[in-house]
């Protein structure tokens, strides 16, 4: 997967994921206590390459809907 973003106000987390699943779905949002705060990471795809994962990253940055991105493992 793609992960976009990953925000401390859950609103935030889920304003992104309406703004992107019409376009590129499914759209995922992980909860994450990371020991200094609980973060929402909106993650995109379910690719089954890296490859194809990095592709799909390049989409999203070049569709506006993320500056950095991270090519992220689901299992």
């Amino acid at each position: 997967a793609v992960q976009v973003g990953a925000f401390a106000d859950p609103r935030n987390a889920e304003a992104l994921k309406e703004a992107i699943a019409p376009h590129f779905g499914p759209v995922m949002i992980q909860t994450f206590d990371r020991g200094d705060g609980v973060f929402h990471r909106v993650r995109v795809g379910r690719e089954k390459t890296e490859e194809s994962a990095q592709n799909l990253a390049r989409q999203l940055r070049q569709a506006g809907f993320a500056t950095q991105t991270f090519v992220v493992r689901l299992d």
